[in-house]
Formats: C-alpha cells, sequence, structure tokens
C-alpha cells in the first residue's frame, strides 16, 4: 500500500494543474492576447510534469492499485489533451482574425487613397471647368466691344480650355464606377452645350464684322482661285462591310461638332433607307440608335460572312480576262484587309478558301502559281499557303495592270519592226488576223506580249504553235520558219 504522504503530494500537485487548467480555459474564452495564454501554458507543461513525478512515486509504492492508478492518471491526460488543443485552437483563431485585420485595415487605407485620389482629379476638372467658364464670360464682354483681334485670340483659348475640360473629365470618370460615370458624362454635355453656342457666338461676330475682308477673299477666289467643298457627313445604306468605317468617321469628326440634341438628328441624316428601317421609331436617343445599328450591322461574324460572300460570287476566270483577274485580285485583297481588322484573318486562310481561290484562276496563272508553289528556292508553308498566294496573285495583279497600261498599250518597237518586215518580206496576207495572239482569237494583242503564252513551257508553246500553223520565228500565221525573213541575229520569239 502506498505511502500517504506520497499521495497527499500527488493530491496537491493534481490540484494546481487543474487551477491552471481552468485559468487557461477562462483566458481563451476571454479572448486573452496569445502572449499570455502562453504563459499560462508554459505554467501547465510545469504542473503537468510535476503529476507525472508524483503519480510514479505512488505507482512504485503501490503495486497492487496499478488499474485505480491508471485510471486516475488517464483522466488527467485526457484534460491535459483537451487544454493543449484548445490553446492551438485559440492561436489559429488570433493569427486569423490578425491576418483578417490586416486586410481590413490595407483596403481601407486602398480606398482612403482612391478616393483621395478621385478627389484631385473632380478638383482639377472643377479648376478647368472655371477657368473655360471664366474665358466664355470674357468672349461675350469682348463681342459686346466690338473687339474683332480680342475674339479671334479668344476663340483659339477656347478650343485649347475644351480639350482640357475633355481631358480632366475623362482622369476623373476613368476613376469612378459605370453608374456614377454615366450621370457625369451628363455634366460633360452641359459644358459641350456651352461650348457650341459660344463659338456660335464668336463666328456669328467676327464673320459680321469681317463681311468685307470675306467678301474681297471670295470675289478673288471667283476670278480664278480655288474654292475648296465642305466636308460631306459620312453615309451608310446598309452594307455590312462599309459599317465599321463609317461608325468610327462618325464619333472621330462629326460627334465631336455636335451638341446632345444635334447628334442623334445628324446620325439619321447619314442613314440610307434600309438602316432607317432597322432604327424604327426611336426617338433623339442616340445611344439607342447606335445599339439597334450594332446588332444589324456590327456583328463580325456577318462581316465576315459577307466578305465570303463576295469572293464566291466570282465564277472561274479564263486566260486574258484581264479586267475580272484584277477585280478577283481586289476582292480577295480588300476581304483579307477588312477580316485582319477584325482579328478574324484565319477565315481566308483554311484549306477550302485557298482550294477554291486557286481553282477560280486563269489555266496560265494557276499553272504559274503550282510552279512557284513547288519551286525548290521557294520557302512557303504548305499547311498555310494563303499569305504566299495573296503575295504571289498581288504581284500577278501589278503586271496585268502594267500590261494594260498605257505604258504597254503600244506594241515594243522591236516587236513592231520585226512583225513588220516578217509581213512585208514574207508577202503575207494582210488579215488582221495573221498577227492576232494565238492563245486568244480575239485579243488585241500580239502572242509575244500575251501573259498567257509567256507563262507556258515550251513544250506547250510548241504544240500550241504548230496546231495553229504559225510561224516558229516570228509567231505569225501564214508562212513557215523556213520562209521567214525574221532577221538572225533576233533569235525568234518563240523562246
Amino acid at each position: 500500500m502506498a505511502d500517504p504522504d506520497y499521495k497527499k503530494l500527488r493530491r496537491i500537485a493534481k490540484g494546481r494543474f487543474t487551477r491552471i487548467c481552468n485559468s487557461i480555459v477562462a483566458a481563451i474564452d476571454q479572448n486573452k492576447t496569445i502572449e499570455y495564454v502562453h504563459m499560462l501554458n508554459a505554467d501547465l507543461k510545469e504542473a503537468w510534469k510535476s503529476v507525472n513525478d508524483r503519480h510514479e512515486s505512488v505507482v512504485l509504492q503501490s503495486a497492487k492499485d496499478e488499474e485505480e492508478n491508471e485510471n486516475w492518471i488517464g483522466q488527467l491526460e485526457k484534460t491535459y489533451d483537451e487544454v493543449r488543443e484548445m490553446i492551438l485552437r485559440h492561436k489559429t483563431r488570433i493569427n486569423e482574425q490578425h491576418i483578417d485585420s490586416e486586410a481590413i485595415d490595407r483596403r481601407h487605407l486602398q480606398e482612403e487613397e482612391f478616393q483621395i485620389s478621385a478627389m484631385r482629379a473632380k478638383n482639377v476638372r472643377s479648376i478647368q471647368h472655371d477657368d473655360f467658364q471664366q474665358l466664355c464670360d470674357q468672349i461675350i464682354q469682348l463681342i459686346n466691344k466690338n473687339s474683332v483681334e480680342g475674339g479671334k485670340a479668344a476663340r483659339a483659348d477656347l478650343v485649347k480650355l475644351m480639350e482640357d475640360v475633355k481631358t480632366a473629365h475623362m482622369q476623373y470618370v476613368s476613376m469612378l464606377p459605370n453608374e456614377e460615370a454615366i450621370n457625369e458624362n451628363l455634366w460633360l454635355q452641359s459644358v459641350r452645350d456651352k461650348y457650341g453656342e459660344t463659338s456660335s457666338a464668336v463666328a456669328i461676330f467676327l464673320e459680321h464684322l469681317d463681311k468685307s475682308k470675306t467678301q474681297k477673299t471670295v470675289d478673288k477666289k471667283r476670278k480664278g482661285g480655288i474654292q475648296l467643298e465642305k466636308m460631306r457627313l459620312p453615309t451608310f445604306d446598309g452594307d455590312v462591310r462599309a459599317y465599321p468605317r463609317f461608325k468610327t468617321d462618325f464619333l472621330k469628326f462629326i460627334l465631336p461638332e455636335t451638341t446632345r440634341d444635334q447628334a442623334a438628328f445628324v446620325l439619321r441624316k447619314s442613314l440610307g433607307e434600309k438602316p432607317l428601317q432597322v432604327v424604327g421609331a426611336v426617338d433623339d436617343d442616340i445611344n439607342e440608335i447606335w445599339k439597334r445599328l450594332d446588332e444589324r450591322y456590327g456583328d463580325p461574324i456577318k462581316l465576315a460572312d459577307a466578305v465570303m460572300d463576295d469572293f464566291e460570287s466570282i465564277d472561274s476566270l479564263k486566260d486574258g480576262d484581264d479586267k475580272r483577274f484584277v477585280e478577283f485580285v481586289d476582292i480577295i485583297e480588300r476581304g483579307h484587309n477588312d477580316l485582319r481588322k477584325l482579328g478574324m484573318e484565319k477565315e481566308m486562310s483554311n484549306t477550302r478558301v485557298v482550294s477554291d481561290i486557286e481553282r477560280r484562276l486563269p489555266p496560265a496563272i494557276r499553272r504559274e502559281w503550282s510552279r512557284s508553289l513547288y519551286d525548290e528556292k521557294a520557302v512557303i508553308d504548305r499547311t498555310d499557303r494563303f499569305p504566299a498566294l495573296l503575295k504571289f496573285l498581288v504581284r500577278e495583279k501589278k503586271s496585268v495592270e502594267y500590261e494594260v497600261s498605257g505604258v504597254r498599250s503600244k506594241p515594243s518597237s522591236r516587236f513592231t519592226i520585226n512583225t513588220t518586215n516578217i509581213e512585208e518580206r514574207n508577202d503575207a496576207p494582210k488579215s488582221e488576223n495573221n498577227k492576232n495572239c494565238l492563245v486568244h482569237d480575239m485579243g488585241q494583242h500580239t502572242t509575244p506580249e500575251c501573259r498567257a503564252y509567256i507563262a507556258m513551257n515550251l513544250s506547250d508553246k510548241t504544240q500550241l504553235v504548230r496546231a495553229k500553223g504559225a510561224c516558229f520565228g516570228c509567231l505569225v500565221r501564214g508562212h513557215r520558219i523556213a520562209e521567214c525573213k525574221i532577221p538572225k541575229s533576233f533569235g525568234g520569239m518563240m523562246f
């Protein structure tokens, strides 16, 4: 049986341990600082060690009460673990509260800084607006005093101040939420209205007082000078491909020169019959007008479809049809540029479109493209042939335009001299058909000038000349090469 003194000491240690546990629980419930809880935790560890030491002394003295002793220490150990777990949760909660507090402080600081920046931007705008308003008042005074020079100088200053007000306004509005920004834009519209009124007053004033000088200028222009036409309003008749350019021009050049009440009216004046039907009975709400136009004509997919429809409307071309070939290349080039502005140029780079373009080309040009495609020196991406094909077509188009231009409208002196001499020396029939192109019977050019003939290989040229019964030396029908009087120094036209 254990010595009563050892049990008494163990009881004393247990009492101290229990009191410290109760103190820690109370501290956590009262949300005490983590430093205070750590201090109590250190006392708890010391008390737990003391309990264990006293308990071991009792166990050594009383081996028969082993089960009772195990139950006794087990209950205390469970209490110890629970208190330690409470300390850990308290520490975690305190850290999270600290992090949240820091985040809240940072957010409050950012909000304060943003509000200060927005207030500064608004103050700058107010200063610019005050200067603008003051200048408007000064202009009215100058008009009342009939000051021409002062009016001209003030008009220039008015334009600059209006731009300054716009810049300050945009900087301020960029810091606001969308709803507040919309309301602030109404403020800018009132400034624009004031600007329009003052500008009109200055213009009328200067025109009235400077009437004699203006009349002299007009008389001078009537006598021999050039009078430029006033800029016309951009118009839109419903062509999907023309809509992006129309909207850009209107917003850039027309809208800044109109007031809020005038904008919707001017926009309606710029629309054709079909777009007006789309707009319908919308009142003078320019935003609603643009919304309806964008829904009908501003869809990039519709623009892409329109480009492809233009391209697919072209039938296969024949050799010698230079005009249609130039138009065909223009359609492809213009369509590619339109799609590129929308970031949809890949719509024309797929295999189907490239194959359709190749199929529509004149045979001679298609053959030349095939040669360049398989040229060992050429660097062409077979998986994306369109860039190389477009470059080739543009080059061929320029060649055609050069051929049909005034520079090439007359046969070169070399061919003219030789064919004339040939006809005279061989006493060939004088029919125009004899010297016409062997490839194009109705063509207005000679065979040496024919692009389709030039693009042929030697075997095709030989077969054509033989089939047409023409001379292998001068490419004119009516005699053979043995009878040809072409100068030997010329070397023949066939090659």
